[in-house]
């Protein structure tokens, strides 16, 4: 290979290049404190927690691409109101489950599309008021106290393993290939990147915008929704607003992960990266044994390190 090749490839794949350098330099450092930390186990570790944030990121990168401030707040509150939606479900069969779950999240999702498209409310005020409804239905649903519990099934699949490799973590690459399979090799695809780049543009060439709004969206809801089911198999006992302090970190994680926040711009690979950059630095924190309030701190001044890096 030579060395123009090797600089164009470095070109192209850049930020993918830096978002998983930065995931080895976080992992090194988690080793310097506790060597521990290195070993396969502890590796396997980090991809299994990485899971309900990795689904969630799935979501919030399709409706990132389309560009003109699009995001969604509401994914990390679906999976909460999940949590507890699902516990009830604990004696029907798996199946019926994960369809109904699947269909609720699109449902959620589909709502925040008609709001930003009919309704004309801004991306942001709107996922965040759904964000606000989804933690009030929660309680109107069950009442004072979340009750239930997930299956057997879900705990298998939630926190079993194959070997050393994570179950969730396989679950969570399935729907990554399907994604990137869709994002890079479909016409949609190609139509959600070049919609993201320049919305006018797109609108002159006849590509359906408030299709694309609307199946982003829906499928964010819908993987926001797989996110509470697979870590209501990871914490057994159901609570209230178990995955709203996700919202943020996920948006990061994309970012992170080298997509435009402009939209039209990266790729889920990157984004899988940034994923377990946040995880990462959540470990070291946690074996720091630093303070919540201290933690957020650390948080932004990474999270600005990292993103001018």
């Amino acid at each position: 290979m030579t060395k123009k090749t090797l600089n164009n490839f470095f070109k192209k794949y850049r930020n993918i290049i830096i978002t998983y350098l930065i995931v080895i330099v976080f992992f090194l450092a988690g080793g310097f404190i506790t060597p521990e930390y290195l070993s396969i186990t502890s590796a396997m570790g980090l991809l299994e927690i990485s899971v309900p944030m990795g689904l969630l990121a799935i979501g919030e990168t399709l409706v990132i691409l389309l560009g003109g401030q699009n995001l969604d707040l509401s994914n990390a509150a679906i999976g909460s109101f999940i949590i507890v939606f699902a516990a009830t479900l604990k004696n029907y069969p798996f199946i019926f489950v994960f369809i109904i779950v699947l269909l609720v999240g699109l449902a959620i999702g589909t709502l925040n599309a008609i709001g930003i498209i009919y309704g004309r409310v801004q991306p942001l005020v709107m996922t965040l008021a759904m964000a606000s409804i989804m933690d009030s239905l929660s309680y109107l649903y069950v009442g004072a106290h979340a009750y239930g519990g997930p299956s057997k099934t879900l705990i298998y699949i939630s926190t079993g393993r194959i070997g050393l490799v994570p179950i969730a973590f396989i679950f969570w690459m399935v729907f990554a290939l399907v994604i990137l399979y869709i994002a890079h090799y479909t016409v949609l695809g190609r139509r959600l990147y070049l919609f993201g780049n320049n919305q006018s543009a797109g609108i002159i060439w006849g590509i359906p915008r408030n299709t694309l709004i609307i199946l982003a969206y829906a499928l964010s809801g819908m993987f926001g929704a797989l996110a509470g089911l697979i870590t209501l198999g990871i914490v057994v006992v159901p609570y209230f607003k178990v995955m709203d302090s996700l919202a943020i970190p996920v948006i990061a994680a994309v970012i992170l992960g080298g997509v435009a926040f402009t939209g039209g711009e990266g790729t889920y690979v990157g984004v899988i990266g940034g994923v377990l950059i946040i995880n990462a630095i959540t470990n070291l924190l946690t074996m720091l044994r630093i303070s919540q309030g201290l933690r957020i701190f650390f948080y932004g001044v990474v999270l600005l390190i990292v993103l001018s890096i």
